[in-house]
């Protein structure tokens, strides 16, 4: 596989007092290529083309600041900063959407690209009484945290179709043959997702879907898993703050005071305090997104299951002032 030419991110001199923006190395020696993100340049021809594009971008970029000292050292800040989120990429999906959205702020193309699709797997069932559609992304690439990250998306969903399938079992064993004596409507189970969040430290991926095994109305799905890139491991809830903060409590009055102000159908008060009360159990459901962390109250939580399930988005800089330092640097940081 040919190499790239250069390395731009890789060869850029931190040179802080001066205005003159520093001149680039002309390649880079992937020989010497050390980090986890050095070694995927060189290796992948993909990464390696958007690194050439980008090299391009940049000394366009300097080109065209030349005598303004201030804007060539905003676009060397800038640079730097891009450098440091990139090194905490574990995960190629990770270097690529950076280098896309790096060449768009460059280019001047509007900012970050529209997200592409990923490679999505389906399992699909049906018997006599039921039916099971489910869908779920799959990361591209090779490497542990890519292997460890799909075995926890495909584990997720897994354990509500085994759940689901285990309970149709239990029905149809006592119906007859293939559930003739069954009574009642089918049952159904449906998982899909939407657009993923990425950052350099973690994907968020909103899994939803809906359950219906009889009575009056099916229960909504709401599956958000956030993975760490480096591992590959989910990050449960309380791994988005910072240990031995008050985010229970913070969020706790956050929500509550949210929700106050909705229409919740009848709740008298009890309900919403019960379900907003500062416990673990009340806050599992949380979506770090692109403009804030939303919490989610399943139906039944906060209110009557007719007033639906009940979202709070917390906008990121609230987080970092209202609720100063709960977030986990090491989740959140540059």
């Amino acid at each position: 596989m040919p190499q790239p030419a250069s390395r731009t991110a890789l060869l850029i001199p931190l040179l802080l007092g001066s205005t003159a923006l520093p001149a680039l190395g002309a390649s880079f020696d992937c020989a010497k290529a050390q980090t986890w993100a050095e070694q995927a340049l060189c290796n992948d021809e993909t990464l390696g083309q958007l690194d050439e594009r980008l090299d391009a971008a940049y000394r366009a970029a300097r080109e065209a600041a030349k005598g303004d000292a201030a804007t060539l050292e905003r676009l060397l800040s800038r640079q730097r900063a891009w450098l440091a989120e990139r090194e905490g990429c574990k995960i190629t999906p990770c270097l690529t959407r950076l280098y896309e959205q790096r060449l768009a702020e460059l280019t001047g193309t509007g900012g970050a690209p529209q997200d592409k699709p990923l490679e999505q797997k389906k399992i699909q069932e049906s018997g006599p009484h039921f039916t099971i559609d489910a869908a779920y992304p799959v990361l591209p690439g090779d490497g542990p945290a890519v292997a460890e990250a799909n075995r926890q998306i495909r584990g997720t969903v897994d354990e509500v179709v085994v759940d689901f399938r285990g309970r149709i079992d239990e029905l149809t064993a006592g119906s007859g043959t293939e559930g003739e004596g069954w009574q009642g409507p089918d049952w159904s189970l449906s998982i899909d997702y939407e657009t993923p969040h990425q950052t350099s430290r973690y994907l968020a991926i909103p899994l939803t879907g809906y359950e219906y095994t009889g009575g009056a109305h099916g229960m909504p799905l709401i599956l958000p898993l956030v993975i760490d890139l480096s591992t590959g491991r989910p990050i449960p809830p309380e791994g988005l703050f910072k240990p031995g903060s008050d985010w229970l409590e913070q969020l706790s009055q956050r929500c509550r005071s949210e929700l106050e102000g909705r229409d919740l159908l009848g709740d008298d008060g009890e309900w919403l305090r019960e379900g907003t009360a500062p416990k673990l159990e009340n806050f599992s459901l949380l979506f770090p997104g692109p403009d804030g962390l939303t919490v989610t109250f399943a139906p039944y939580s906060v209110a009557p299951y007719a007033a639906g399930a009940q979202e709070v988005l917390i906008p990121y800089q609230d987080l970092d002032q209202d609720l100063a330092g709960l977030l986990s640097p090491e989740v959140f940081g540059p």
